[in-house]
């Protein structure tokens, strides 16, 4: 067959091949939902077509399995300088789409279980215990410099302060 089938003519290629999709119906659908594309003169080319065929159907929709005739040859895998080549097939893209969709819904239940927690919420509260934290030390200084001011001993200026940061850091502890 030459290059470049109109619709009718690409349906009966189809047939001839034992495909499916081998009514004018079924190849004006696929051109609508863009598995398979024509060329600049609105015509189609069969192996082009074929192999888009293929790669863009879910192999779910597909009727049952149908035999080609027996005179008629398989189809050859798109070569490594086909235009297609790169592109994944459908079943490829689904079955990454269902694992990211699998994964999505395992971080939903880890959430719900309280097994995961959100970062942002993780971020507020670090910054919010950072802040006690520092408020808290720097307050120190206030509480006792009249403390320390009286006090002429080394030991007893240790002692107070090291309990003074015990007492604090106790406290936030707790929180």
């Amino acid at each position: 067959m030459g290059k470049g089938l109109s619709i009718r003519a690409y349906a009966e290629h189809r047939k001839t091949m034992g495909l499916h999709g081998s009514s004018p119906w079924s190849v004006k659908k696929a051109i609508r939902d863009n598995r398979i594309t024509r060329d600049e003169d609105g015509k189609i080319d069969p192996e082009v077509a074929d192999r888009q065929w293929d790669q863009n159907t879910d192999p779910a929709q597909q009727r049952g399995p149908r035999e080609p005739p027996s005179n008629v040859k398989s189809r050859p895998a798109p070569g490594p300088d086909s235009p297609l080549s790169g592109i994944p097939s459908y079943s490829q893209s689904r079955a990454v789409k269902e694992a990211y969709q699998a994964r999505i819904a395992r971080l939903q239940y880890e959430e719900m279980t309280s097994q995961l927690v959100r970062a942002d919420s993780v971020k507020v509260e670090a910054f919010r215990r950072a802040r006690m934290i520092r408020d808290q030390i720097l307050a120190i200084p206030d509480r006792m410099a009249s403390i320390l001011a009286a006090e002429d001993d080394d030991a007893e200026i240790h002692r107070l302060l090291e309990t003074e940061f015990r007492v604090v850091l106790e406290v936030l502890a707790d929180d």
